[in-house]
């Protein structure tokens, strides 16, 4: 291996190692963010007399309910919580099909899991990732294979 060689891959172990750090540091500040949304919308809701209207797209709506509880939820269930937390879906539209398109989003960049437990093995539930170790493979969980969810 050349000196060019060796410096280039030195450089690349140190970009990636960079990109961690930053990738850490902005999933950090999504959690945060998806708190402090979560915990204005409630405290509006206990303050004021008129309807709480969620600030924020689906996705944050959604990620303030995966990142709420290390617990997984079902996407009728994340759907359930969305609207309790003042979100409001446009006039007409398809909620579940909504809900479903960010959860899919959401599992495939790897920034929520699915498992199934034993005594409900056809129903997929939704975890945020930061939860991973408590919760996919739990004492009544079954193990996601590759591409399932």
């Amino acid at each position: 291996m050349s000196d060019v060689d060796a410096k280039v891959k030195d450089m690349l172990a140190a970009l990636d190692a960079e990109e961690h750090s930053l990738s850490e540091a902005l999933q950090a500040i999504e959690v945060r963010l998806s708190r402090v949304r979560a915990a204005k919308t409630t405290l509006a809701a206990l303050h004021g007399e008129d309807p709480v209207t969620f600030e924020g797209s689906l996705a944050d709506a959604i990620r303030s309910v995966l990142m709420s509880k290390d617990v997984s939820f079902t996407p009728l269930e994340v759907r359930d919580r969305v609207l309790e937390r003042g979100y409001e879906f446009p006039p007409g539209s398809n909620q579940m099909a909504a809900v479903h398109g960010v959860l899919k989003r959401f599992h495939e960049s790897k920034i929520a899991g699915t498992k199934r437990l034993r005594r409900r093995p056809d129903e997929v539930r939704y975890y945020w990732h930061a939860f991973k170790s408590r919760l996919a493979h739990g004492p009544n969980s079954v193990p996601e294979t590759e591409g399932e969810g």
